[in-house]
């Protein structure tokens, strides 16, 4: 996650998408909760990508 680190601390937005859920995520959803970082998680974590075309 180093990069999502950097990445926040330059003000980026953040979103992130994965299967798992916040359980599964451990300490590692806080840290990003924290960071401001937003998560798109569990089973149908894929059906809000936007593929930014026409």
């Amino acid at each position: 996650m180093p990069l999502v680190h950097l990445l926040a601390e330059c003000g980026a937005d953040i979103t992130i998408h994965d299967k798992r859920t916040p359980d599964k995520l451990e300490g590692d959803y806080d840290e990003l909760k924290k960071l401001g970082v937003k998560m798109v998680l569990g089973e149908h974590y894929l059906d809000k990508i936007e593929n930014g075309t026409d």
